[in-house]
């Protein structure tokens, strides 16, 4: 069967340059490079669901990616899921609540997919090495679920399974007022 895109470099060549428009934010060339799929981006629900699932054999590791001040003063609600099933850490990559949305804002995008693509390769880092992370589930959550969105694909990459949490942490927190779970202030790390 004939895919369209095993066309497309017949299409370039016998279209004449001058017919294309001109490239518009030629600097997102370069980052959010990683294939992208839309069931890696999940709602609170499904994060909680998953987690339940998962809880007595690959423990969770949420990766909070606010600034660590708004981390410490407005710690995440985290559902009792058993000894040892969830971890919350913070990824601060210097990200504002106020910041353009990055699938808005090309310059954003390029700043903050770059923080993210060094903060999650450094091999010094054992949160993040491929070891610690394949015997996890890890989500990831901001404050409005766009930088995250870009996180995701960096660790699918490498082949960890991961996932963003639609709406950021607002949304989180929605989530668990109406679960039915007990729940506790995470631990300050």
């Amino acid at each position: 069967m004939d895919a369209p895109q095993q066309y497309m470099s017949e299409f370039f060549e016998k279209i004449p340059e001058r017919a294309l428009k001109p490239v518009r934010n030629a600097e997102l060339l370069t980052v959010d490079t990683y294939p992208y799929l839309p069931n890696w981006e999940i709602s609170p629900s499904e994060a909680l669901s998953i987690m339940r699932r998962h809880r007595q054999s690959r423990p969770a590791l949420l990766v909070d990616i606010r600034q660590y001040s708004d981390f410490m003063a407005s710690p995440m609600t985290i559902p009792r899921l058993g000894k040892d099933s969830l971890q919350v850490v913070n990824l601060d990559i210097q990200i504002k609540p106020d910041d353009p949305h990055p699938y808005r804002h090309a310059s954003t995008m390029v700043s903050q997919w770059k923080a993210l693509d060094k903060r999650l390769h450094n091999p010094q880092d054992s949160m993040f090495n491929d070891s610690f992370l394949s015997s996890r589930v890890v989500f990831f959550s901001c404050y409005s679920g766009g930088t995250a969105r870009a996180a995701a694909p960096i660790l699918r990459h490498r082949g960890i399974e991961a996932y963003n949490i639609i709406g950021g942490i607002s949304e989180w927190e929605q989530e668990i007022r109406r679960s039915r779970d007990r729940v506790s202030p995470i631990a300050r790390l």
